[in-house]
Formats: structure tokens, sequence, C-alpha cells
């Protein structure tokens, strides 16, 4: 049984790796321009669909003013559309763009061909070890 100390240790240790990482998918994506909570709603917006700002801004954890000021450049990138909630001509619907789907596609796909790259030269047990602790940390990431 693992005592609190090696707990957190082993943390310290994740939380820096997934820190490098985070760092290096960014890297690999600056020709686009986009932020990464910009990335983030287009993530959000391709998974849900149509959703107002307030929603956009609860799921983000931010100020209405952040979110509009995000959503705004995205816009300003025809990477979303707004348009009036049918329903409430006060409210205002955002929605992916087809340019902002195929741009959103291009970065998943760059990060990807990255880590693909640098996974190649793992061994086959080591790509299945990486296979395992995936999920685990999948699991972590899913824990509020």
């Amino acid at each position: 049984m693992s005592s609190k100390a090696e707990d957190l240790a082993l943390a310290t240790e994740i939380r820096i790796a997934v820190s490098r990482m985070h760092r290096q998918f960014r890297k690999q994506i600056t020709r686009f321009a986009v932020s990464m909570p910009e990335q983030s709603v287009m993530a959000i917006l391709d998974r849900r669909g149509k959703m107002l700002p307030s929603e956009l801004a609860g799921i983000e954890k931010v100020s209405a003013q952040s979110m509009s000021q995000t959503l705004n450049h995205l816009h300003a990138l025809d990477f979303i559309h707004k348009k009036s909630d049918p329903d409430d001509k006060r409210k205002v619907v955002v929605s992916l763009s087809k340019k902002g789907k195929d741009t959103l596609a291009q970065m998943r796909h760059v990060r990807s061909e990255w880590l693909s790259n640098v996974m190649a030269g793992l061994s086959a047990e080591e790509k299945k070890l990486l296979q395992q602790s995936a999920a685990l940390l999948q699991q972590l990431a899913n824990c509020e």
C-alpha cells in the first residue's frame, strides 16, 4: 500500500509530465493563431453543437465578458456562426462553422501526428504501457 507521501510524489510527477505535454501540444499549433481558451470553445461546440454564450461560459468557468471576447475573436476568424435564438430573439446561439470544424480537425491532426512521430521511437512494451496509462489519465481528468 502506498503512503500519502508516495502518492503526493507520484501526483507531482504526473502533473509535471502533463504540463510539459500540454506545452508541447500548444507549440505544435502556433500557426493557427487560436488561443487555448478559443480552441476549447471550438471543441465544445464541435461536440455539443449550438449553444448559448452563457452555457459556454458556465462550462469553461469564465465570465460572460471573457466568453464574449473569445466568441468575438472566433467570429472574426469565421470559425463560428452567431444567430438569434428562434425562441427568444434577445439571445444569440453560437455554432461552429465549416471553417471552424476544418481548422479544429487540422489542429487535432497536427497534434496527433506530432505525438505519433514521438511515440515511433518507443518499444511495443512502452506503447502498451502508454495505452494503459491513457485510460487512467482519462479517468483522473474526469474527476472534479
